[in-house]
């Protein structure tokens, strides 16, 4: 029977945690953080959550990194605080983290920061260092703000701007929407009420200003990084782990976020530089409902990487679905498939957990069958049949035998023995769905 723990509450989410599982960053849960939970238990890791790659201005720090320029990373061209580029993702109120260039200033100020915090708090086991690499190559959601843009309002009170102006396209569930993207003041000092804007132009209410007018404009404008750093920011990274690794000797340093496959091989080496990597969209992730998953590719890459890494690194596989989108049962659906894909490829150092409320960090997951005795592995992971244009995958433990379907089509697969489901029923031919997963029992 599959039997799964809604934690929402204070104490519930206290006890859940404690009693199941094995390690947590800081900010696991909004309202109950882990300094607090590790007065109560000395039975999991704590990892200090600290973002190598981007900082805001109410972040502890600040005024140390605001005032070297090097540890920014600027528009090409334009050098100073007009140039800094920012992340439009994880945005709090506006458009306000800073992307940080991983150089030596800034890693040395990290190592810092980190060292401070792990010597004041022992009970904090090591840190969690995310936007290492993947929001760089992969986001390319930046901009800059810009303050003051002199511009003339022309016939009915549209004002063309130089940059492109964001505006809200949803690409990100972390994105910022609802800001004040656009500002517009006279020569008098009175700002004017913006009707609408798009890309290029913004359009002001009838009446507010005369053709010619002379204004001051404020708006947030697209921008990419340089390519010169983005060629550089895997060396540029790499240097920054080792150092950071190397100054805080006899703690446990986990990265967030691997990039699966060929495609992106540039972290490969990031796990082993030092003690292992989170991927948070492990084969479902918390942004996609029930309709959307990765394709076979992709999903096999995933999987690959955490056989590859588990071995000798931690290698934590997070997965989880968009509640908003998805039924109950959809989701123990969706993650019975995670589940299993990461009994295919996990090692020694494999991790799992499943969080189908991306937005919502005071609720935490628990099924008991990921308690299940399954025993030492016998086999690796492999292809154990291709049925009907479906590949079915498997691999065989001391206990069960566990079963993933990642294609777009059902098969019928003939187990050639008996088996057990989890909730008791004996089988010998067992369908597998598009993107399902199962454990079955030996008997």
């Amino acid at each position: 029977m599959v039997c799964w723990n809604d934690a929402n509450g204070t104490e519930q989410i206290k006890n859940l945690l404690i009693n199941k599982f094995d390690w947590m960053r800081s900010g696991t849960v909004q309202g109950l953080s882990p300094p607090t939970l590790g007065a109560f238990s000395d039975k999991f890791v704590l990892l200090w959550y600290k973002s190598i790659g981007m900082i805001r201005p109410t972040e502890d720090g600040w005024d140390v990194v605001n005032a070297n320029e090097s540890n920014f990373v600027h528009v090409e061209g334009i050098e100073g605080y007009e140039g800094r580029i920012r992340s439009r993702q994880f945005c709090s109120g506006g458009g306000d983290g800073f992307i940080t260039y991983p150089g030596q200033s800034w890693r040395e100020y990290l190592a810092s920061a980190i060292n401070n915090v792990l010597h004041n708090d022992p009970r904090m086991d090591g840190a969690f260092l995310d936007v290492t690499l993947s929001k760089i190559l992969s986001g390319e959601r930046w901009w800059r703000f810009i303050e003051g843009e002199v511009q003339t309002v022309g016939d009915f009170g549209v004002i063309t701007v130089e940059g492109e102006i964001h505006v809200d396209e949803g690409i990100y569930t972390c994105e910022a929407k609802g800001i004040d993207i656009v500002k517009v003041i006279n020569v008098s000092g009175v700002e004017l009420e913006v009707e609408s804007h798009d890309q290029s132009s913004i359009v002001l209410v009838s009446g507010q200003a005369n053709s010619g007018d002379s204004v001051y404009v404020d708006y947030y404008a697209v921008v990419d990084i340089p390519q010169q750093l983005k060629d550089s920011w895997n060396a540029d990274m790499t240097e920054t782990l080792k150092y950071i690794k190397r100054e805080t000797p006899n703690h446990i340093l986990v990265f967030n976020e691997i990039l699966e496959g060929d495609s992106h091989p540039e972290d490969d080496q990031f796990p082993y530089i030092i003690d292992g990597c989170m991927m948070e969209h492990f084969v479902h992730t918390a942004w996609y409902g029930p309709d959307k998953f990765f394709d076979e590719n992709s999903w096999k890459q995933q999987v690959d990487n955490l056989q590859e890494v588990s071995q000798t690194r931690i290698f934590s596989a997070y997965s989880g679905t968009d509640m908003s989108l998805t039924t109950e049962e959809q989701m123990k659906r969706i993650e019975q498939f995670c589940f299993a894909s990461y009994l295919l490829g996990t090692g020694e150092y494999g991790y799992y957990s499943f969080n189908p409320n991306y937005s919502d960090l005071s609720t935490r997951y628990y099924f008991d069958y990921w308690a299940t005795d399954v025993g030492e592995p016998l086999e690796n992971y492999h292809l154990r049949a291709s049925i009907n244009g479906a590949n079915i995958y498997e691999r065989e433990f001391e206990n069960v035998l566990v079963l993933v379907n990642p294609s777009e089509v059902s098969a019928a697969v003939d187990l050639g023995l008996n088996y057990k489901l989890l909730d008791g029923t004996v089988v010998q031919v067992i369908n597998l769905d598009s993107h399902q997963g199962i454990i079955l029992y030996k008997i």
